[in-house]
């Protein structure tokens, strides 16, 4: 996340044009293949939130649609879509976010089902994201997991997989070896 415009806007300084600043030297070293990073908010114009934050400790994240081309700067090549952020604005706030990735020359995936597939230096790639929550390949429904990570393997050279779960807080930095749950939710 790299700010929000809600409810409110809180947006770092210089309108985020410098977000990357201290961490790009590193994201572009030695010209990598690939840089993959978590896209956690939706970047889109569209106002209205899917979700109930008046409940407290939820929360909606929907940053400018012109930082794609901060993330595209920073050397970001792909981004995973897959999170608890993604679908903040719903459908066409979902849709808006990867046009605008796109359209910045940044690779994104995250649906349920999906593989990303690439190529570089003659090498096949095969990109899963993987998360919690509905509309995303679930990292609860492991055979389902299992099959199409098989898919992956089988249409390429190496399968990257991007998995985003667990609780939050203090209390979750290491839980080990057991189910995490967040606000009653299995997360992984």
């Amino acid at each position: 996340m790299m700010g929000t415009l809600y409810p409110h806007q809180i947006l770092p300084p210089k309108n985020g044009k410098d977000i990357f600043l201290d961490v790009e030297p590193y994201l572009k070293a030695e010209s990598p293949d690939l840089v993959l990073g978590n896209l956690e908010g939706a970047l889109c114009d569209y106002p209205h939130t899917s979700k109930r934050v008046s409940a407290g400790r939820v929360y909606a994240f929907r940053m400018p649609p012109h930082y794609a081309l901060y993330l595209k700067a920073a050397g970001f090549t792909v981004l995973s879509f897959a999170n608890n952020h993604s679908n903040d604005f719903g459908y066409k706030g979902s849709r808006e976010t990867r046009n605008y990735i796109k359209a910045a020359g940044i690779d994104i995936f995250g649906d349920k089902g999906e593989i990303l597939y690439l190529e570089k230096n003659g090498i096949k790639i095969a990109l899963i994201a993987y998360s919690y929550l509905g509309g995303h390949n679930s990292i609860l429904d492991l055979p389902a997991a299992r099959s199409l990570i098989a898919k992956a393997k089988a249409n390429s050279d190496i399968v990257v997989l991007s998995v985003h779960g667990g609780a939050e807080g203090e209390g979750a930095m290491r839980v080990v070896n057991k189910m995490e749950y967040m606000l009653g939710e299995p997360r992984g």
